[in-house]
């Protein structure tokens, strides 16, 4: 092959990869374009009054549950991380290690709408009599989905603190510091920003799940992804709620974007 031949098939596969690069670009851009152009121009004022309340129902759901979900999730990363996996333990953390490690990434990759049958078996059945309550659906939509985002989040905590460069830990306890004080005083904070990422990522997940929702209706049918779904065969509603949904999701992404750039520029300082 000669030179000329092989510039010209190396700036061809670059071309075709930038291509593939731009592709989900492109697609979400046209997906966030119609929905705002045709979703705004049909919806009417009845619909924008519901799509707001669905939305905020929405986010307190949400947040209800990743304030649940987020220091049970850190903690599990950090014992399995900053505990479980040092050297010098026991060989029976190790296993406790692996099975928790085993259970999580089993956890992540359950449907959905597996979550949602967990919700209506075990948190509505909690509430006994009152499972048709406000309270009883309130109380089931935000366990179920603190449930859907511990494993997103574990994962992401435990990423974050294996990429912290190990002088770090080793400089807290050559000092005298206890290795809990190395973690609250050094690993976590240095590892915030890409913890926090890994969070946010979790969030968007979190509010745009609609099957565990439907699965257990009730409150559930005020969140923006059921009131979307309910509302589909209307053109005008269900348009200006794939729209909101789109706004929010990218919105979650851009600033969990922001916090991995943070995190790359913070461990460049700590190696």
């Amino acid at each position: 092959m000669s030179d000329s031949t092989r510039a010209l098939a190396e700036r061809g596969f670059r071309w075709l990869c930038a291509g593939a690069a731009l592709a989900p670009v492109v697609v979400f851009a046209a997906l966030l374009a119609q929905a705002l152009i045709v979703g705004v121009g049909l919806a009417d004022a009845a619909a924008l009054d519901g799509l707001g309340r669905a939305a905020l129902a929405s986010a307190t759901l949400v947040a209800l549950a990743a304030l649940i979900a987020f220091p049970l999730a850190v903690s599990v990363a950090v014992y399995i991380q900053e505990y479980a996996d040092a050297p010098g333990d026991e060989r029976g953390q190790g296993f406790v290690a692996r099975l928790v490690v085993a259970s999580v990434e089993g956890l992540a990759g359950v449907p959905s709408v597996i979550y949602g049958l967990l919700g209506l078996a075990v948190f509505v059945g909690l509430r006994g009599s009152g499972a048709g309550s406000q309270a009883a659906g309130s109380f089931a939509g935000v366990m179920t989905l603190a449930a859907l985002l511990m494993p997103v989040i574990v994962a992401s905590t435990r990423r974050a603190l294996a990429e912290l460069p190990a002088g770090l830990r080793e400089a807290g306890l050559a000092l005298g510091a206890t290795r809990w004080q190395v973690i609250r005083k050094l690993v976590l904070p240095t590892a915030m920003p890409g913890i926090l990422g890994g969070a946010v990522s979790a969030l968007a997940r979190g509010f745009g799940e609609a099957a565990p929702l439907l699965v257990l209706g009730l409150v559930a049918s005020e969140a923006l992804p059921v009131w979307v779904f309910a509302r589909s065969s209307s053109a005008g509603g269900g348009i200006a709620g794939v729209a909101a949904l789109l706004v929010v999701v990218l919105g979650l992404d851009v600033v969990a974007l922001l916090l991995a750039r943070r995190r790359a520029r913070t461990l460049g300082g700590a190696a």
